[in-house]
């Protein structure tokens, strides 16, 4: 009997070493500038429909097919990306569109042409985008295309190709149009939120107002 229970006892122990011994540690591939990447410093990925990544650095925007990278940087070219600075990328519904944010403009990358449209805010131009330094891009449920900036949010006009510049009436604590806007989301209850640097504000759709908390 006792060798029966010392026989058991191990096969216990074994049974609760098994699923341990089949574990493997997390490994992870590293890509880096040897491996084509533009610059180390990766501030934003983003993936397409295609199944494309995209990879947004200090020094330019990468495409990655999985095998090798394709880089776009800014150079002569009026259709080259807006800035080789990149901050932040979103991939929007609208014909699978890459929008790239940069700390100098905003551009959108067209696929078929393998180039670039590019925004910049003009200061005699209210139908421009109101600041260069681009925070945030976010596409609604509506298939409303937000972009914050440094100094102010903005609602892009895909009829027109330009910028509505966003405000809130004058009796309101805090004023959106000069706020630097950092984050942007939309609830279960389909209600706009945007944070701010100075504050949070929320978009009440069917006044069309922003409020300010």
């Amino acid at each position: 009997m006792r060798i029966f229970k010392k026989w058991l006892l191990l096969v216990c122990l074994s049974c609760t070493a098994l699923p341990g011994s089949g574990q493997r540690a997390d490994s992870f591939q590293h890509l880096s500038k040897k491996d084509g990447l533009s610059q180390v410093s990766v501030f934003a990925i983003a993936q397409d429909s295609a199944g494309f990544m995209w990879f947004g650095t200090k020094d330019g925007l990468n495409k990655y097919d999985g095998y090798q990278f394709k880089v776009y940087k800014k150079n002569a070219s009026a259709n080259s990306l807006v800035a080789n600075d990149i901050r932040t990328l979103y991939v929007g519904s609208n014909n699978n569109e890459l929008w790239i944010g940069t700390t100098t403009g905003l551009s959108k990358y067209q696929p078929t042409s393998d180039n670039f449209i590019n925004y910049l805010n003009i200061p005699s131009d209210t139908n421009s985008i109101s600041g260069n330094v681009i925070r945030q891009i976010f596409e609604d449920s509506k298939g409303r295309l937000w972009v914050g900036t440094s100094v102010g949010l903005n609602l892009f006009d895909r009829g027109k190709n330009n910028f509505k510049r966003l405000t809130i009436n004058n009796n309101a604590p805090q004023n959106i149009k000069a706020q630097d806007v950092k984050a942007i989301l939309e609830d279960s209850q389909g209600q706009l939120w945007f944070g701010t640097a100075n504050g949070l504000f929320k978009l009440i759709e069917n006044k069309g107002n922003i409020f300010s908390f």
